[in-house]
C-alpha cells in the first residue's frame, strides 16, 4: 500500500497540546465575499474537524489513482502547472552579490505555479492556517471563481 511506505505524517490536530488552539478562521462576512473565499473557508473547517482532504475541482480529470503518485509526507501536496521538467518540479536558484560581503551568496526554491485544482491536505494546524490565509486573501483581493 502506498501509505505504508510514506514517511511519518506531520502532527495532526488531535495532537495539539493542552491549551493550544488552531489559527483563527476568517469571519463569515469576510470569507463569504467570493466563491473562492467560501471554498477555502469550508476546506479550513473540514481540516479543523480532523478530516484528511482530497480536493478536486469539478473540471479535474484523474488519469490515474492520485495516491499512487503522492508522497503523503507533507501537510499539502499540490499539482504544478509547470510546462517542463524544471518548472514542474522546481529548481534551486542561486545568486552572488559581492557587495553583500560574507553573506553574498543566497539560494531560493523556484516553482513556476502551484495549482489548487487538485490537492491532498492533512488535518494539521499548518494546513488549517494555509486554508485560512487563502480564504482571507480570496476575500480581500476578490479572486474570481475560476482562479
Amino acid at each position: 500500500a502506498p501509505c505504508a511506505a510514506a514517511a511519518a505524517p506531520p502532527p495532526a490536530i488531535a495532537d495539539l497540546a493542552a491549551g493550544e488552539s488552531l489559527p483563527p478562521a476568517p469571519s463569515a462576512a469576510a470569507a463569504g465575499s467570493t466563491p473562492l473565499a467560501l471554498k477555502w473557508r469550508a476546506l479550513s473547517a473540514l481540516l479543523a474537524s480532523g478530516a484528511e482532504l482530497l480536493y478536486a475541482d469539478a473540471d479535474a480529470v484523474l488519469g490515474a489513482p492520485p495516491f499512487e503518485l503522492a508522497s503523503l509526507d507533507s501537510d499539502f501536496e499540490l499539482l504544478s502547472d509547470g510546462w517542463d521538467e524544471e518548472s514542474a518540479h522546481g529548481f534551486i536558484m542561486g545568486a552572488d552579490d559581492p557587495s553583500m560581503g560574507w553573506s553574498r551568496y543566497c539560494e531560493t526554491s523556484v516553482v513556476a505555479s502551484l495549482s489548487p485544482a487538485l490537492f491532498f491536505a492533512r488535518p494539521t494546524r499548518e494546513a488549517v492556517a494555509v486554508a485560512n490565509r487563502m480564504a482571507a486573501r480570496a476575500a480581500a483581493e476578490g479572486w474570481p471563481a475560476a482562479a
